[in-house]
């Protein structure tokens, strides 16, 4: 990994993950930042979250990698006016609420607004926030999709990937 990348990736880290938003309530008193939810299920595949609690919330069905990104897009809205960015999201998620943006586009495949984005036939630089999250490892060349994600970004804006745990699973689909 070189230098430049080394500290892109622990600054992001430092911004994303505060003490505050690594905490996870005890099972006792866990309760569902996205619904309100306090009952938890065991997740797919019957897994359990890496304390060993169960991670999906009986009510909205979300896991806790939709809790987390949920505190992170809190934490986001507090320190910046996302409420005047423009918003491309491929495919819908959870945890994030179209309505914190001044204009919101959901790309979803092979249905509303269904975009290529490996070839995204859209201007450069147009979106202050572009989100991605568990759809990387669905796309042929994950290269050309994250070079095209970053092109239609903002130069003022963010671009947000999630992928698969790749530590927990040795192959995806």
């Amino acid at each position: 990994m070189t230098e430049k990348r080394k500290k892109v990736v622990s600054s992001t880290r430092t911004l994303l993950t505060p003490r505050d938003m690594s905490r996870k309530p005890t099972s006792s008193s866990q309760i569902c930042n996205i619904c309100g939810g306090s009952e938890f299920l065991p997740g797919p595949g019957g897994r359990l979250s890496a304390t060993g609690e169960n991670p999906r919330c009986a009510s909205c069905q979300n896991l806790e990698r939709h809790r987390t990104l949920r505190r992170v897009y809190d934490k986001l809205r507090e320190a910046l006016p996302i409420t005047n960015f423009s918003c491309l999201q491929i495919s819908e998620d959870r945890c994030i609420e179209p309505t914190w943006f001044g204009s919101h586009l959901t790309s979803i495949y092979d249905g509303s607004h269904s975009l290529d984005i490996q070839k995204l036939p859209l201007a450069s630089r147009i979106f202050d926030c572009v989100i991605c999250n568990h759809v990387l490892e669905h796309v042929p060349n994950d290269t050309a999709a994250i070079g095209e994600l970053a092109r239609v970004t903002s130069h003022r804006g963010f671009l947000q990937i999630g992928v698969p745990d790749p530590i927990r699973m040795q192959k995806t689909d």
